[in-house]
């Protein structure tokens, strides 16, 4: 289900969407409103212009050997998303979707990376939370890296900004403040 709190049912509460998926990520194109959310049971992105009738709009690849497993997803552009895969500790990866079933990857960034959290700060310019976990035995470390992209030639690069976390699962934006919520630590 979704859940908004800017649409409000009739008792004024937040409005529930049913939608038929495993929604992870979500991201609403600000031109047109239209709703973006990935589906972890079909590793695709769906899409709605009225927020309550959902459709495919693109695939992405699942890792070699993989499951689906989607992440969160950020405009670029009017019409050009980014969208993380989880990865599973070996095919991480970040895809440009510039259309209807457009997707293309995005090379350079380490794809050992479990990415979660995703924020589109400037042109060209992204914020990815991460964590990486050798075995069940041992704690995840994580942080977050700044991507450099550039979309005509699909190259990335990946640089570390902060590390030392647990399991920093969303980032957000607001002015020149950068928020990172850490799962494992309970802390933000």
């Amino acid at each position: 289900q979704l859940s908004g709190c800017a649409a409000t049912g009739a008792s004024g509460g937040s409005q529930r969407v049913a939608i038929d998926a495993r929604p992870n990520g979500i991201a609403v194109r600000p031109a047109d409103g239209t709703v973006f959310v990935t589906d972890d049971a079909t590793g695709s992105i769906l899409a709605s212009s009225d927020g309550h009738t959902f459709a495919h709009y693109a695939s992405i690849p699942a890792g070699p050997s993989q499951g689906n497993s989607l992440s969160q997803l950020a405009f670029v552009a009017p019409q050009t998303l980014l969208a993380e895969r989880f990865g599973f500790g070996s095919a991480s990866a970040i895809f440009s979707v510039g259309g209807k079933d457009q997707v293309r990857a995005l090379t350079g960034t380490n794809p050992a990376r479990r990415r979660l959290g995703l924020a589109v700060i400037a042109p060209g310019l992204a914020l990815s939370t991460w964590f990486v976990k050798s075995d069940e035995q041992h704690p995840a470390q994580g942080g977050m890296s700044l991507i450099t992209y550039d979309l005509r030639t699909e190259i990335a690069t990946e640089r570390d900004l902060l590390t030392g976390l647990a399991k920093p699962v969303g980032v957000a934006v607001s002015g020149k403040t950068v928020f990172v919520s850490d799962q494992a630590n309970n802390a933000i």
